[in-house]
């Protein structure tokens, strides 16, 4: 995607998510998807809170479709982001300071390195390859 590597996950409940490099914007995306979850205006946006037990992060989700679900994605830069995601078991998301969904990230540190090793094979940006 855009030169940037990504991996997903169907969850039991239909979700996906999918997490990535973004690397012309020099960070990366989280997103969820689903084919139960209410219409969401593609393009609105609306604060969302990562919180993983002892750390918290909040950004701005921009509601999407991904196939005939919806959803939305949040940017992120930075990478203690992505590292709670490694060394956690799940986290919960709210959205307008509501609990939206619970994710299980058993296995996601190895997903994050499989990421990492496919974009470093990656042509560089800015180069004419």
């Amino acid at each position: 995607m855009g030169n940037g590597c990504f991996a997903e996950r169907v969850m039991s409940d239909g979700t996906t998510v999918r997490f990535g490099a973004v690397p012309e914007q020099h960070g990366g995306f989280f997103s969820a998807y689903n084919n139960n979850w209410p219409e969401l205006e593609v393009g609105a946006t609306a604060v969302v809170e990562f919180d993983f037990g002892e750390t918290r992060f909040a950004g701005e989700a921009v509601g999407a479709e991904l196939e005939g679900a919806y959803g939305g994605y949040v940017f992120f830069d930075n990478p203690a982001f992505i590292a709670e995601f490694g060394k956690r078991y799940s986290v919960k998301v709210k959205v307008r300071g509501k609990d939206f969904a619970e994710f299980d990230l058993v296995g996601t540190s190895g997903s994050i390195t499989d990421v990492l090793t496919c974009q470093s094979e990656q042509p560089d940006p800015g180069s004419e390859e």
